[in-house]
């Protein structure tokens, strides 16, 4: 199992039009399904990502022993992010994963393009941390 310090996975910020994203992703073992909410609330403590205007997560755990997956999504008033993330997840085949994006409104409406960068900023923090098996890479 990879240990991942909070200070090391907020390191991925895009800036785009004024506004910044930065990800976060988080291996989470199946009988752990409590610790993303533990976790989740030891990331606001974090004073970048308590100042966002949005922070998005979305969250898959595969229980090998009954075989059902979990997972959930929250959007945090962005509407619909949440959901586009944990679709994100699966149509990577990610598994026992978190991500977290979190949003600082710049002062320019990105419309729909806030969807794009919101995806794109995770895709990039899940394939750097490994998260994104070969197969998913050569399937999309």
């Amino acid at each position: 199992m990879r240990v991942l310090r909070l200070a090391a996975i907020v390191s991925s910020q895009v800036k785009l039009r004024k506004t910044r994203l930065l990800s976060a992703p988080v291996l989470i073992q199946p009988d752990l399904k409590l610790f993303f909410r533990l976790l989740l609330g030891e990331l606001v403590k974090h004073k970048r990502i308590a100042a966002a205007t949005h922070n998005m997560y979305a969250y898959r755990i595969f229980n090998t022993e009954t075989k059902i997956w979990w997972q959930d999504c929250d959007d945090d008033g962005e509407t619909h992010a949440g959901s586009r993330l944990l679709h994100l997840l699966q149509i990577l085949d990610c598994q026992n994963v978190l991500i977290v994006v979190s949003r600082w409104f710049g002062g320019i409406m990105l419309h729909g393009d806030r969807f794009k960068h919101i995806n794109n900023v995770a895709r990039k923090i899940l394939e750097s941390e490994g998260f994104i098996t070969t197969s998913s890479k050569r399937s999309r």
